[in-house]
């Protein structure tokens, strides 16, 4: 700066120079206010950015809950009908297991999106639908058995029933012939006779058959009622985890006592049926 600005600045008068300085100081003031508020404004956006992307990812967590929950109460209904009708199934069919197989698999998708206990208490139910299946399968063997041979007594009844009904109609167009023809007769009788005894040794096979099945029934019938009784406590356990985690009020308790209640029913139920076979 030469000699003479400095003397041009030195001659300004000081209340200039205060107002100057002033100026200055409010807009560095206000730069700063601006800075600091920016600043601010900035890290509410961010923690907001990442509330709404928590938000979002929660609702999303809880529509896909909530639709692989309501899903699994669907096939879960269908697990008790088929374990009972168990006994009669082909045990050689593909589709024998096949509604145990949809809720274990429902299971394991719950394993995928529900909490930690509530993909416990999935697994603990899955296992022993498992284990219910194999046992079921193995006590309803005899009546599988019988159900065999009652299907094999069956064809050979239907079998000499057309096989005597055939001959019949043989021997009924030589007697209507009009000429005498005694071995051809007695042929036919012994044939009649064999066809006779054939369906008559398997209408009482089969009805012997049908008589040990109906038996064995109620034993098939009770064995079915302890595997849903291990079954139900563990469903409650599982539908309260569940319920809670998508937001509807919930009891365990209400819902075991109720569970409890139930089985209490389906027990007598059973009782006044296996009462009401052995009287037959």
């Amino acid at each position: 700066m030469t000699a003479e600005s400095a003397a041009n600045l030195l001659s300004v008068p000081t209340v200039v120079w205060s107002g100057l300085v002033a100026a200055i100081v409010s807009l560095t003031g206000a730069m700063a206010g601006v800075v600091l508020s920016n600043r601010s404004s900035e890290r509410r956006l961010v923690e907001q950015l990442r509330h709404d992307a928590a938000e979002k990812q929660r609702d999303r967590l809880a529509a896909l809950r909530r639709e692989v929950y309501l899903k699994l109460f669907e096939e879960l209904a269908a697990v008790g009908g088929h374990l009972g009708a168990l006994a009669g199934k082909d045990p050689v069919s593909e589709n024998l297991g096949a509604p145990l197989q949809a809720a274990m698999s429902q299971l394991g998708r719950v394993q995928l999106v529900g909490s930690q206990q509530t993909a416990l208490l999935a697994g603990d139910l899955s296992c022993l639908y498992g284990e219910a299946l194999f046992r079921l399968m193995l006590a309803a063997k005899p009546l599988h058995d019988l159900k065999i041979d009652i299907s094999l007594a069956d064809k050979s009844f239907q079998d000499g029933i057309a096989e005597a009904q055939r001959v019949n109609q043989e021997m009924q167009i030589v007697r209507e012939s009009g000429k005498q023809d005694a071995p051809r007769m007695k042929a036919l009788q012994d044939s009649f006779n064999h066809a006779k005894q054939t369906y008559q040794a398997a209408a009482a096979q089969r009805s012997a058959s049908w008589e040990e099945f109906n038996s064995l029934q109620p034993q098939f019938m009770q064995a079915v009622f302890g595997e849903l009784q291990a079954m139900a406590s563990a469903q409650a356990r599982l539908m309260d985890a569940m319920r809670q985690e998508i937001g509807l009020p919930s009891d365990l308790d209400f819902m075991l006592k109720r569970v409890r209640a139930t089985q209490s029913r389906m027990h007598e139920a059973a009782d006044a049926l296996v009462r009401g076979l052995g009287t037959d």
